[in-house]
């Protein structure tokens, strides 16, 4: 019998999605942690067990680079635990090199965006709409989205990627992505993005090139740590700021995104073309509850 909160989180062998697995376990809920690389996963796992017990958490093997994965992953829940009250969609990467996922698309337009996308259909099924604590869903975006645009005529990046233009446009993305799922959702669940803040890990350190390499060596001892990035976060999930939705949050405060993040056009476009890009079925539009029959 389902005696916890259920939680999913994705990139959540490391850093952020680590030290949220861990606080959001020790509060008590029952953490889904999504991770691709099963040994990373399992120490990840052991980590989370060791601060709240055996019971708290299991490992849910899911890389947002190949969409059969995805699909794979979110086929059912267990069934101690068949209900979602919470979804982070909290792993990113960032690529030195232009470099594309299992099914062709380039990699952080498929892992930070496109996966996730299809993962929050693949799992809308499952979430709680009863009672007046609904489920909610995080996005963690970043600040980096304020310098982004969506490059329509190339989306992919073809013609002219950089590590840092390719980063700013799917966390422009994300937002984006937010907004319309809030629109879509028409209060059924809290839909939020947030931008945690620089973080002292190793995400980008090696996979983000020569400058990426030299922005967290020389700022690194200006960053937050996972744990105290990880709070605001972990107060969307499971506190009363959760309790809005289509909202953007910087830290611990509700702010206002960039102009480009609230063009409804630009959302709505980007959401069909993702669609596409994805393959999604009509039993998976049926199932997700975000389509007008």
């Amino acid at each position: 019998m389902e005696t916890r909160k259920h939680v999913w989180i994705t990139g959540a062998n490391s850093g952020l999605g680590l030290a949220t697995s861990r606080a959001l376990a020790l509060a008590g809920w029952f953490v889904s942690m999504a991770c691709r690389n099963e040994e990373r996963g399992q120490r990840a796992l052991a980590e989370v067990h060791r601060a709240a017990g055996r019971d708290s958490a299991r490992l849910v093997l899911c890389d947002l680079a190949s969409l059969d994965s995805v699909r794979k992953a979110t086929t059912s829940l267990p069934k101690s635990h068949p209900t979602l009250h919470a979804l982070v969609n909290n792993a990113a990467t960032i690529q030195a090199k232009r470099q594309e996922t299992d099914d062709g698309f380039e990699m952080q337009l498929g892992v930070n965006h496109l996966g996730h996308f299809l993962l929050s259909h693949r799992l809308q099924p499952f979430m709680d709409t009863s009672g007046p604590d609904q489920a909610r869903i995080v996005n963690v975006t970043s600040g980096a989205h304020k310098i982004g645009r969506i490059h329509w005529n190339d989306l992919q990046l073809e013609q002219g990627y950089g590590p840092f233009r390719s980063y700013a446009q799917t966390k422009l993305a994300n937002i984006l992505f937010t907004y319309e799922l809030a629109r879509r959702l028409d209060g059924r669940f809290h839909v939020n993005c947030i931008h945690p803040g620089a973080i002292a890990s190793n995400f980008g350190r090696e996979s983000g090139g020569a400058l990426a390499a030299f922005i967290f060596t020389v700022f690194r001892p200006f960053f937050l740590t996972a744990e105290q990035a990880a709070k605001p976060l972990v107060q969307l999930v499971d506190g009363s700021k959760g309790a809005v939705t289509g909202k953007y949050f910087s830290r611990h405060k509700e702010v206002r995104s960039s102009p480009a993040s609230y063009d409804i056009d630009a959302a709505q476009r980007l959401w069909s073309i993702s669609t596409d890009l994805i393959d999604l079925t009509d039993e998976e539009r049926r199932r997700s509850g975000l389509y007008r029959q």
